[in-house]
């Protein structure tokens, strides 16, 4: 359509060279395909669209693309995340945002009052990461459902989930206690349906 990106208008990729004040998509997600810090993430996205301007199959048709029509191979069924910490594996049971807070506060050790209420702490607030993240990203629990379960605000509990998305960049105990508690509640849940 356009022979440089930048030049698209409904493109993120302007987002994703400079920063915007507007911007529409999380740069730093979509970095994180790419690389451990950020200059060596846009460096490497660069690279990637140097090289895809000089491919071969570029203003082809659509069925002489590389991939038209390939099956991948797979081994069973995807195991694992996908980098954004999603979960790459079969499909799991809907929870509404009520029934994932009691199979998951028992696990992290906090009742649904203590994760709802005003109290800090350090302990508390790993909590409401944990469960935050988990919540959003792994078991499609909507922010507003979540905030509705728990009498929060949508904006405290998108805050939870923001900060458990850097911490589980940078925090190799935090990732790990994060991939453990999705293990247990998928084991909880799956045990209870």
């Amino acid at each position: 359509m356009v022979d440089d990106p930048e030049r698209y208008r409904w493109s993120g990729h302007r987002e994703l060279v400079r920063r915007s004040p507007a911007a529409l998509l999380n740069a730093d997600e979509v970095f994180t395909l790419f690389g451990r810090t950020r200059r060596q993430a846009r460096a490497a996205y660069l690279d990637l669209l140097r090289q895809e301007r000089s491919a071969a199959w570029l203003g082809t048709a659509v069925e002489a693309l590389p991939w038209w029509g390939v099956v991948p191979e797979v081994d069973g069924p995807p195991r694992g995340l996908d980098p954004l910490g999603h979960s790459s594996g079969p499909g799991r049971r809907r929870l509404t945002a009520a029934e994932f807070l009691a199979h998951v506060t028992p696990l992290v050790g906090i009742s649904t009052q203590e994760l709802a209420s005003p109290q800090r702490g350090l302990e508390a607030l790993e909590a409401r990461e944990l469960i935050g993240a988990l919540a959003v990203e792994r078991w499609q629990i909507g922010v507003k459902a979540l905030a509705d379960a728990l009498g929060k605000s949508r904006d405290g509990v998108s805050a939870w989930v923001q900060r458990a998305a850097t911490r589980r960049q940078k925090d190799p105990r935090f990732a790990a206690r994060l991939d453990e508690l999705d293990r247990r509640l998928a084991e909880d849940v799956g045990h209870a349906s």
